[in-house]
């Protein structure tokens, strides 16, 4: 019973503790609040009438900055026009001065004999593999062989 008590004071002086530390830390604020009237009333107008110009100087500035918003929209339609007109003229100059596409037929005609004549190479070496191949086969089938379980070691 005594441990719950010693406990119960020990949490209740730890909470008297901390609002203590609170209070001085808040007590520079509570003598801000406690200026006399006369100057907190000079303060609320002041900061008022600053509210109250800078409310209409910011009304003034949006105002200009559409006008000048406005004003620029007549020079971007007169550019954009001229630039179209431009790429109107540039497409009808490439239309009227359109060439025929050169002629290709003697290019492919060279192209397709290098053609054949890589595929004549290309046969002519896979024919002497071929027979090369071929032909250490059959010296490789007429050789003298060693068995094959005497070779492995295992005989």
């Amino acid at each position: 019973m005594i441990e719950f008590m010693i406990r119960n004071f020990s949490q209740g002086l730890n909470a008297v503790l901390i609002i203590a530390a609170i209070l001085a830390v808040a007590a520079p604020s509570f003598r801000v609040a406690a200026e006399d009237d006369e100057t907190a009333f000079r303060r609320e107008v002041k900061d008022l009438n600053q509210r109250y110009e800078d409310f209409f100087a910011h009304e003034a500035e949006e105002k200009r900055y559409y006008e000048r918003l406005k004003s620029g929209v007549s020079d971007v339609k007169a550019n954009r026009k001229e630039v179209r007109r431009a790429e109107e003229s540039a497409l009808r100059k490439f239309k009227s001065e359109k060439r025929p596409p050169p002629d290709s037929s003697a290019l492919e005609a060279q192209h397709e004999a290098e053609l054949k004549a890589e595929r004549q190479i290309h046969d002519r070496r896979r024919k002497a593999y071929i027979e090369n191949r071929n032909q250490l086969r059959r010296i490789s089938n007429s050789a003298r062989k060693i068995p094959e379980n005497r070779d492995s070691g295992l005989e």
